[in-house]
């Protein structure tokens, strides 16, 4: 029977000591917080939040705050550098960077001076950091084909390889006042395929027509630039037009090279020697196809207008040999020259070959300093 009054005994002795407490000012704090705990809830990584923790004097004297410390560095504190009057409020504004994903817990210490000499005092963040929520992106429909406006209606691919492919993206809007609808019918080169997300637009929706680009069905392996006939049942322009530009890299295969053309030049460098100013040098590159299939010359360029170069043919078979003629009009140059002639082929091993002409062009030993006399040409008289 006396344990129950021992235990009511002790409670009671306990409950009358917290007055006493409060009398001499052990259990009521100096500064109170507007809040001791704050929670950010769900925040975006990479954008900062920002809490502000006011506090009020509760004492009878002023009183300064000393430090405030975060427990982390992604946690950045500023808070009021004068002293707080009795009565009056301060503030601490806390900065979180919110740089990590995931939930989190930060505390904020507060040492401040006062004449009861009080422990410092611990405010806490808490939160929760998540990725960013993806943004539609928004779209300008100013390109106007009857009711259809396009975000754009060019688009370079780059470069694609005959073994690779690529995706474009058109997006559509209906701004007109009827329904549209795609037939699925279109007119391009055949390495393009044409597929519209919906096939049919009530007026205002959206959609997306994608055009998939085949590296393998290209036909040439060059730069391009090939417009896209897309069949509507749009009265006021059935068909919608776009344009993809790009270049097509050709990946050979060890089967395509074994059989492919291969161009052998006899001599790509050619030096002339002297030339007087005035006469014509021509020079003849000859080259052999030693190749198993025919050989195309696409292309044969100077790097100046006083050379012009000539083709023989500009398909070689196999084993047969051509030549390209060049012809370096010296009139009105002095000095050693250096011309070169650019030759693309289908070889695909050497596509490019640089054919190199050098010569010194010298004045007419036989009319320095006669005005008006005219060049002698080798092998006539003057």
């Amino acid at each position: 029977m006396k344990q129950p009054f021992l235990i009511l005994a002790f409670f009671a002795l306990l409950f009358s000591a917290l007055p006493f407490a409060e009398a001499f000012g052990q259990a009521k704090a100096d500064i109170i917080f507007n809040e001791m705990n704050h929670d950010f809830g769900v925040i975006q990584q990479g954008v900062p939040a920002e809490f502000v923790f006011s506090f009020e004097n509760m004492s009878k004297d002023p009183i300064r705050l000393k430090n405030v410390k975060a427990s982390c560095g992604c946690t950045t504190p500023k808070w009021t550098q004068d002293p707080v009057a009795p009565g009056t409020k301060g503030e601490i504004v806390v900065k979180y960077n919110a740089a990590n994903l995931g939930k989190f817990t930060k505390s904020i210490t507060v040492t401040y001076d006062s004449t009861n000499a009080k422990p410092p005092v611990v405010v806490y963040i808490t939160g929760e950091v998540k990725m960013p929520e993806p943004q539609e992106p928004v779209y300008e429909y100013k390109y106007t084909q009857g009711n259809l406006g396009f975000d754009q209606i060019l688009q370079d691919a780059g470069t694609v390889n005959t073994d690779g492919s690529t995706t474009l993206e058109f997006h559509v809007k209906n701004i007109g006042p009827q329904k549209v609808v795609f037939s699925g019918g279109f007119r391009a080169n055949k390495m393009f395929g044409v597929k519209p997300q919906h096939y049919e637009l009530i007026p205002g929706e959206k959609t997306t027509i994608r055009v998939i680009l085949l590296g393998k069905e290209a036909e040439k392996w060059q730069a391009y630039s090939e417009d896209l006939f897309i069949t509507t049942d749009d009265a006021s322009q059935p068909e919608k037009k776009v344009t993809i530009t790009g270049t097509i890299n050709k990946v050979w295969t060890t089967e395509e090279l074994a059989e492919a053309p291969n161009i052998v030049f006899e001599r790509p460098d050619y030096n002339g020697g002297q030339v007087i100013d005035g006469e014509k040098l021509t020079v003849s590159y000859t080259f052999t196809n030693t190749g198993k299939k025919p050989l195309e010359i696409e292309s044969a360029k100077a790097s100046c207008g006083c050379t012009t170069p000539e083709l023989k043919e500009r398909i070689i078979q196999p084993g047969a040999t051509s030549e390209i003629t060049a012809v370096f009009d010296s009139r009105g140059r002095g000095g050693k020259q250096t011309k070169t002639i650019t030759v693309k082929s289908n070889d695909p091993d050497n596509g490019t070959v640089v054919l190199k002409l050098e010569c010194e062009v010298i004045a007419d030993p036989f009319h320095q300093g006669a005005a008006g006399s005219a060049p002698i040409t080798p092998g006539g008289s003057h």
